[in-house]
């Protein structure tokens, strides 16, 4: 009975082993299904990651060789466009000296054709000869006035236009321009009228050759297209704008007007109203567009309001500083006595490689009593100044083998005329290239065509009598 219950025990612990141990083989079999599990799981995580972390790697490549493909080009469009501008540049570059030469060249014989008439009109003429020198006059000054027109448009395209920064009475300038179309006015037998605002300070700072170039342009128009009654010209205050003054200038006419349809096209170059047209008035069609962009330049605009047969009214605003300096000092820039007297025991050089021009030069000094030598270019110009001090040289700009400015130069280093005088002669205006020109080297300047009495002036200015 005892065996029986010892076997019984046995059998049952063994049962319970036999237990255990299928539950640990449940178990581990449990553990190697999630552990297989878990395994086909991170194999497709690692599939996928590395599916993903391929493709991005070709995306990369592709994105690189785009890369690499766009700094080729970006280094081709920059090189293209470093070119572009070297070629801008060099075709400006030419186009300004184009332009310099030309209008040296254009002038040159221009400076002989009216210096010339100038000295034939001081010679004894009759009636018809002094009809046909007036004539001949008033078409050289036509054709200058036109070389001038496309010389202007050209350096305002270009940016090559310099504006000056000074003193000037806007009174004064506005009288001026008026007192230019005076003749013509009354000739015609219509009035020409200034209505000037007295509140307008009497000293303001901008550029006073450039506003006379418009208000002059404006004026001769307004004279030109009017037969009956006249023309007006108001200037007016109107407070401060940015800490500037605001001048409101209109120009009015009662000539023969602008229809509707040709007002926006006006300002643009070689562009015409077909009345002016009709009218056979005659024009370059460059004036309007000058003045349009002088005064957009200048930061403001200009307008038109006009009714066919009725007359028109030009307007635009002027902002400008005040001026620093008196009245009194402006008006003592500008005046020359023409009677004042002056040396002349003075040595005087005429350095100009034309012949007619230097012929002329000689001939315009000659008569006003003074004696001089000449140079057909700078070189010849430099050794004379080596060899005698000269106290006055007229010096052209443009010569061949030594420009004026070299030739100059070279005086103010060595030679016995170092300490003299020079006056350059240019075919155009000398501030667009003052920073050469006035770098202590040139004195003062003088503008083709030359006239006796500019030469006089220059000659009184620095040479006068002391009394």
């Amino acid at each position: 009975m005892s065996m029986q219950n010892d076997d019984k025990k046995k059998i049952h612990e063994l049962e319970k082993k036999i237990l255990l141990l299928e539950r640990k083989l449940n178990q581990d079999n449990l553990s190697r299904l999630l552990i297989e599990e878990t395994n086909d799981r991170y194999q497709k995580i690692y599939k996928h990651a590395l599916q993903e972390l391929t493709k991005q790697k070709e995306e990369l490549e592709k994105a690189r060789n785009i890369g690499k493909e766009r700094t080729i080009e970006l280094e081709s469009a920059n090189i293209q466009l470093k070119t572009a501008k070297e070629k801008a540049e060099r075709s400006d570059r030419f186009k300004s000296e184009f332009l310099a030469n030309m209008s040296h060249e254009i002038r040159t014989p221009m400076n002989a054709v009216i210096g010339y008439l100038s000295l034939l009109e001081k010679t004894e003429l009759n009636t018809k000869q002094s009809e046909y020198v007036e004539e001949i006059k008033t078409a050289s000054e036509m054709l200058l006035f036109l070389v001038d027109d496309i010389l202007d448009l050209s350096k305002i395209e270009s940016g090559k236009m310099v504006f000056e920064e000074r003193d000037f009475s806007l009174r004064k300038i506005i009288t001026e321009s008026a007192s230019l179309n005076i003749p013509r006015a009354k000739e015609k037998g219509i009035y020409l009228h200034i209505n000037f605002d007295d509140s307008i300070p009497p000293v303001l700072k901008g550029d006073p050759m450039r506003i006379m170039q418009v208000l002059n342009n404006l004026i001769t128009n307004a004279v030109k297209f009017t037969e009956t009654g006249g023309v007006t010209v108001k200037a007016a205050y109107t407070g401060t704008f940015n800490k500037r003054d605001k001048i409101f200038i209109t120009v009015s006419d009662t000539g023969i007007g602008i229809i509707n349809e040709e007002k926006d096209s006006l300002f643009e170059p070689f562009v015409q109203s077909e009345s002016v047209i009709h009218e056979t008035i005659g024009g370059t069609g460059l004036g309007l567009t000058i003045c349009k962009k002088i005064i957009n330049q200048m930061g403001s605009d200009i307008y038109i309001n006009s009714e066919f047969g009725r007359g028109s009214t030009f307007y635009f605003d002027l902002l400008l500083e005040k001026g620093g300096g008196g009245i009194s000092d402006i008006i003592k820039e500008k005046q020359s006595d023409p009677d004042k007297e002056f040396r002349k025991d003075i040595s005087i050089l005429i350095a100009e490689d034309n012949s007619v021009s230097l012929k002329l030069f000689y001939r315009i000094i000659k008569g006003i009593g003074i004696e001089a030598d000449t140079a057909f270019n700078g070189n010849e110009a430099v050794e004379k100044c080596n060899i005698k001090a000269y106290d006055l040289v007229f010096m052209d700009n443009i010569m061949p083998e030594k420009s004026g400015y070299d030739a100059a130069l070279e005086i103010r280093k060595n030679g016995k005329s170092k300490n003299a005088i020079i006056i350059g002669i240019s075919a155009g205006p000398f501030k667009d290239i003052k920073d050469n020109l006035y770098n202590s080297v040139i004195n003062d300047s003088i503008i083709k065509p030359v006239r006796a009495d500019d030469v006089k002036e220059k000659i009184i200015k620095y040479f006068s009598l002391k009394y």
